[in-house]
This record gives C-alpha cells, structure tokens and sequence, in this order.
C-alpha cells in the first residue's frame, strides 16, 4: 500500500491530491498575471526561471492537447452493432434467466451495488433496454416497449418467488452500469504526476 489507514496519512493524501489537481490551474494562471504584469521577462533564456517556466508551459500544452481532447472524445456515445433480432434476444434473456440463482444479487451487481429497495420496475427495463437492444430506455420504439416489460415481469416474478419481493414501480435512485451510453468519469492529471508515476514504475522494474 502506498500509505496507511490513519486519519493523518488519509489527510496527507488528500492534501498531496489537491495540490496535484492545482498543478495546471495555477500554471494557467501563472501565465495570465506574467502576460499582464511582466510579459517581458517570460522565457529569460538568461534566467533559471526559465526551466519551471518550460515545464510550467508543458502542463498546460498537455491539458489543452492531449486531456481536454481525450476527455470530449470518450464522453462520446459508442458505436453500437446491430442487436440481435427479437427471437435472439429472447433467446438470450432466457439464458441469462437460467444462470442466475439468486436474482437480488444479480440486480444489485448490475446497479453497482445499489440495495434493492432502490431498484424499481423503470431502472429494470433501461437497464434491459441497454444490454438487449443497444439503446437508451428513451429511444425504445413503442412496438418493444411490451418486450422490455416481459422481461421486467420475469425479472419481477423471479425475485418473488426468491426473495418474496417485488420491484416498486417507477424509477428509483439505482444507477446501472451501461458502459457504452454512460459518461466516462475522468479526472486530470498534470505531467508531472505522470513522470513520478513512471520513474517510479521504471524503478521497481529495475529492482526486480
């Protein structure tokens, strides 16, 4: 582990990520109040300075070139194949049906560990709307609205017969894993975390 369970490591941690996270921030603002105040004296080839200001200038040259795009492009929706046909699916959720023996642990683990009670009939049918047919709940054409709701009812039927439960109508607070339609949580990183990162890395391989 790289630190303890301490409340004062947890706080150094946090504190090391905070400022890690100021890192590009305050170069950007470096940059603007230099531009105002002192745009002369930026990049002195005569002055040590001029080796924070490089670096300084490849972390935001890193944020606006290589993070920011990267970021837009993965928000984006992916490209879905063509799902299968009715029959397929069917043939499908009936397999899933078969290999599933306790259906309230299915449930949680597809919405990231949300309780059941959280769960409710809408989130059950966007979730199938998802995996079965490649679409948002919204996009579902009318005409396979009643599938979705076959499969809620069976999904429904199973966890009473299992639990004695059954799913709440309407939309609860579980959020399922749709890894293709949901947004990609990120969080920037500067350069210089990843050149610690990597000679780190580089020297434990040595090491070995």
């Amino acid at each position: 582990m790289l630190v303890g369970n301490s409340l004062s490591e947890y706080i150094f941690i946090r504190i090391v990520i905070l400022a890690f996270r100021l890192v590009a921030p305050a170069c950007i603002l470096y940059f603007l109040i230099s531009l105002l105040i002192r745009p002369d004296r930026l990049f002195d080839i005569g002055h040590w300075w001029l080796v924070v200001e490089t670096w300084m200038l490849s972390e935001i040259i890193f944020l606006f070139l290589c993070y920011l795009p990267m970021k837009i492009r993965l928000q984006k929706e992916a490209s879905h194949p063509e799902p299968p046909n009715k029959v397929s699916r069917r043939i499908l959720f009936q397999r899933c049906m078969d290999s599933i023996d306790d259906v309230e642990s299915f449930l949680s683990k597809w919405f990231l560990g949300s309780p059941i009670e959280l769960i409710k009939r809408d989130n059950v049918k966007e979730f199938f709307a998802w995996s079965m047919m490649n679409l948002r709940y919204e996009d579902v054409r009318d005409e396979d609205v009643p599938e979705l709701d076959d499969y809620a009812d069976r999904i429904d039927d199973m966890l009473q017969q299992q639990q004695k439960k059954r799913l709440a109508p309407g939309k609860g607070d579980a959020r399922s894993l749709r890894g293709t339609v949901d947004a990609v949580p990120m969080q920037h990183r500067p350069l210089v975390w990843y050149t610690v990162s990597h000679s780190h890395s580089a020297a434990q391989k040595h090491k070995r």
